[in-house]
């Protein structure tokens, strides 16, 4: 079998069968990302779905994340009219959290629609920085999955 890659998720290593594609989820808004086949250790098969970063043209995927690295996944926090999506909160009120986190293999990502996207190294930074649980968001994450 050919090696197309690995991903790490909820605990599990998924083995891609295929390079990653771009990919439509067919509605009328024709949101794209980028996607693959996977199977884990046991055969079950799985449909890995990596989000597009703002900015990206579709021309040069090396800018499909900054830090060059895979997108692991992506936990949307609120829904455009600023619904929450989630039960997650800050320990400090006066911060405003990000609309969603992006998870890749080396950086996590604040999405702020306002003010764009703050940078981390680690998830865990990104949680000290925003007054996080880093379990509650890991939790959230997982069931978020594909």
């Amino acid at each position: 079998m050919i090696n197309f890659g690995t991903v790490q998720h909820a605990g599990k290593t998924l083995n891609l069968t295929q390079n990653a594609f771009l990919d439509c989820d067919g509605s009328n808004t024709g949101e794209r990302y980028y996607s693959a086949g996977a199977i884990d250790a046991d055969g079950n098969e799985y449909k890995v779905r990596w989000d597009i970063r703002d900015g990206f043209d579709g021309e040069d995927e090396g800018d499909a994340s900054d830090c060059g690295g895979r997108l692991m996944k992506t936990l949307k926090l609120f829904t455009a009219d600023g619904r929450a999506l989630t039960d997650l909160v800050s320990s400090d009120e006066s911060i405003l959290l990000p609309t969603a986190i992006t998870e890749y293999d080396c950086e996590s990502v604040a999405h702020h629609a306002d003010s764009g996207d703050l940078r981390y190294d680690t998830l865990d930074d990104l949680c000290e920085a925003y007054g996080l649980d880093v379990d509650a968001v890991q939790v959230a994450f997982d069931a978020e999955e594909c």
